[in-house]
């Protein structure tokens, strides 16, 4: 324990309150006497996407101030630290109300980010991420504590440590978002159709297959590893147009192998064919296993040109509005294999074909190990973060 140190209990020197959870007949979309707003996780998180809601005032509600410091308290938010916005809170949301001549918010906010705190509640009984947790769970846990002078020069110190550290990362995000983007003008520019190509129907230089009326999986169809069946490849399987085999779903053999199953070949290209994430194609590469598709797809096989320069083609904007007019149904958007084999694609020379993918591999390539950089800037900022707050807590 470092010298004019003491550990407390946290609930000793902090109260803790979870949200309330009004009836929907209390909510409105805008400002009015006798309403405030309401605070859910999605407000702190994804605050450019969502509307503010506004509820009734009354004696149930529990609220709270802009500079209080809450704790996401479920499933995936559970530990998240949230601050900056005032109003009423649900229940997904817990409020610390420190003793602040003990423990100042600022001071109090970093030690609930440090990997003390958010490893304790991951900790607790092993069901926090389920059940959530409540003051009671928090009741064994201390805290480090220093004069409120102290405290306050340390949290000076980390706020400035802190901007740092995310400049550096806004930095490193905003050069891989430059690179994407001069890698969309470079293959717009390569893809712009020139004097001698020839324009074609995707159906007329590839046969597009897919599972027609194919109802998916039963349970006992699914097993646990590679070594009991094949890949059975979906949407999430394809990330920022390229091929992910990291999270894969295995289907047995013989669910392999029976009719319809489509087998999977490197060389292939997949497109979303219906779902969210339509139109979101890939090239496949490196297929770690044998494969098929799920029903949500078409692949595109017996390529009559080459097969890179297709999949590069399918990225264009020209490609990607075209998909959006074949698209129907509100509830689950799809298209039909008939109509994007109607699509034209401009082809050149296959000498042509082979420069431009040559050209477009090595600019991806450097995107790719951009991506690679970005992640590791991510986890080594983060990292850092974590190493400065054992240095102050451990």
């Amino acid at each position: 324990m470092k010298k004019g140190w003491e550990y407390k209990k946290i609930c000793d020197v902090c109260d803790f309150q979870g949200g309330s959870q009004p009836p929907k007949s209390e909510w409105i979309d805008h400002e009015a006497n006798g309403y405030v707003r309401m605070l859910q996780i999605r407000d702190f998180t994804q605050s450019r996407k969502v509307s503010p809601e506004y509820v009734m005032l009354t004696s149930r509600t529990k609220c709270c101030l802009s500079d209080d410091i809450l704790i996401g308290r479920y499933g995936a938010s559970l530990g998240k630290i949230l601050t900056g916005i005032g109003g009423a809170y649900n229940v997904a949301i817990m409020r610390t109300i420190p003793d602040e001549t003990l423990l100042s918010k600022g001071f109090l906010k970093y030690y609930l980010m440090s990997s003390i705190f958010q490893n304790f509640l991951l900790n607790i009984g092993g069901r926090a991420a389920q059940a959530g947790f409540n003051k009671e769970d928090l009741k064994s846990l201390s805290i480090p504590l220093t004069t409120l002078d102290e405290q306050l020069r340390i949290v000076s110190y980390l706020d400035t440590t802190f901007a740092n550290i995310d400049n550096l990362k806004s930095n490193a995000s905003k050069a891989l978002s430059e690179a994407k983007a001069l890698f969309q003008a470079a293959l717009a520019e390569a893809m712009m159709p020139k004097e001698g190509w020839e324009e074609k129907t995707l159906g007329e230089i590839c046969t597009i297959v897919g599972r027609i009326g194919y109802r998916g999986y039963t349970r006992k169809d699914i097993v646990n590893n590679k070594n009991e069946g094949a890949i059975s490849l979906s949407p999430s399987n394809i990330v920022d147009g390229k091929m992910n085999y990291s999270n894969c779903t295995y289907i047995t053999w013989y669910k392999y192998d029976e009719s319809p199953e489509i087998k999977i070949n490197e060389g292939d290209i997949l497109i979303v064919k219906t779902g969210s994430s339509f139109g979101k194609s890939a090239y496949v590469d490196k297929l770690p296993h044998k494969a098929t598709i799920n029903p949500q797809f078409v692949v595109l096989k017996d390529i009559k040109s080459n097969n890179k320069y297709l999949a590069y083609q399918l990225k264009t904007k020209r490609t990607i509005d075209y998909i959006n007019t074949i698209v129907s149904g509100s509830a689950i958007p799809t298209f039909s294999q008939a109509n994007l084999s109607k699509m034209t694609i401009f082809i050149p020379s296959i000498s042509e074909q082979h420069q431009i993918v040559r050209h477009l591999d090595s600019l991806s390539s450097k995107v790719r190990q951009m991506e690679e950089n970005y992640s590791k800037t991510l986890a080594e900022c983060d990292a850092l973060k974590q190493a400065i707050l054992r240095d102050v807590f451990e």
